[in-house]
């Protein structure tokens, strides 16, 4: 299993959530509702962690500023990507770059620090500060939260496939080039595809529903065993076993589609998703590193083979590409394909250490 690098800088989304939650605490008192949301967002991932501390730096230095000029998204944001706003974290991000932790700060400096912030600075000082005291509490934690983010992603490489015990025994095997993120709560168990497909096989907890994210579509269930594949198309979503429902997640968010064993659908932008009856057994056949087509299109059975082989296939001749193919073959076994192409036509093929070249001869 290989892992994600940490990003260096946190995405402009979030550093909008951060400063939005910097103004909002500041702007008056939040309900115990909203404090639990906060510490939830906190949480979440340090780059959550690292994008307040870096509102919260740009916030301290926005009082040179109009008050409610300052007070905008858009100007906070612009301050926090400032290189001299940039608040490194003792964390697996940044450990090992050469950043030191600032020295405490002596009694005497304290001392004149609030003196000074009690002539310049609004009452909103002892709020502001005890939001960032909220916020370094959570960064104390950030370290082993970033090791455990960072456990929950699984990725194959080309021609890898993996089988993954997940802690409420629940099994996914994760087909070649795929990579998939695990996070489970006391309420809810999570696993975001990322790319590729993956195999679920789901054990029963009525009290946490297993939710897979695909960027598509979202798939719940409590116990079931489905297949999901992010293609170029979209999602599909095939049920093996038990029901599912499936919500597409542009659109109508409140739309859900319930299928059952056998049935399949395609959630992506091409059309509106409706199920329809799978081969499931055709669908599956990848756990067994077999590819199983059925009159599919020549140029969707290559990208299917060069999922599974370094050694890549390239149409050369367009008057192939429309070619429909139907067996049963080998995933690591491209030579295979080309010798049933053979059989059908006159190919001219180049073969390098890279590419199995395939074209009609002239």
């Amino acid at each position: 299993m290989s892992k994600d690098s940490a990003s260096t800088d946190p995405s402009a989304d979030i550093l909008e959530e951060a400063s939005s939650w910097m103004i909002e605490l500041e702007e008056g008192e939040i309900d115990p509702a909203q404090r639990a949301q906060f510490d939830q967002w906190l949480r979440r991932s340090p780059e959550n962690v690292r994008a307040f501390l870096e509102i919260s730096a740009a916030w301290e230095e926005s009082f040179r500023l109009d008050a409610h000029g300052a007070s905008s998204v858009q100007s906070l944001i612009a301050q926090s990507l400032a290189e001299s706003n940039v608040i490194p974290l003792p964390t697996a991000m940044t450990a090992g770059r050469g950043h030191a932790a600032a020295p405490p700060a002596s009694p005497s400096d304290g001392a004149a620090a609030s003196e000074s912030a009690g002539r310049s600075k609004p009452r909103r000082t002892v709020s502001r500060r005890a939001a960032l005291a909220a916020a370094l509490l959570a960064a104390v934690g950030a370290t082993a939260l970033w090791q455990t983010w960072q456990a929950s992603l699984y990725i194959t490489g080309t021609g890898e496939q993996r089988s993954i015990a997940l802690a409420d025994g629940s099994m996914v095997q994760l087909n070649s080039q795929s990579k998939l993120r695990v996070h489970f709560s006391n309420t809810e168990r999570t696993v975001e595809l990322i790319q590729g497909q993956a195999f679920f096989q789901v054990n029963k907890d009525a009290a946490r529903p297993f939710v897979v994210r695909t960027g598509e579509a979202n798939v719940r269930v409590v116990g079931t065993q489905f297949d999901v594949y992010r293609s170029r198309g979209g999602a599909i979503v095939t049920v093996v076993e038990g029901r599912v429902a499936v919500s597409p997640v542009s659109g109508d968010t409140e739309q859900k589609l319930y299928l059952a064993a056998g049935e399949q659908v395609t959630v992506g932008p091409a059309e509106a998703p409706h199920p329809v009856h799978a081969n499931v057994a055709t669908v599956t056949a990848w756990t067994e590193r077999k590819l199983v087509f059925e009159g599919a299109a020549l140029t969707q059975v290559v990208q299917e083979f060069n999922r599974y082989n370094v050694r890549r296939v390239v149409i050369t001749d367009a008057t192939l590409e429309e070619v429909h193919v139907r067996g049963t073959f080998a995933a690591n076994n491209p030579q295979r394909l080309v010798e049933f192409l053979q059989q059908r036509f006159p190919l001219a093929i180049e073969e390098t250490q890279d590419e199995i070249r395939i074209g009609l001869k002239r």
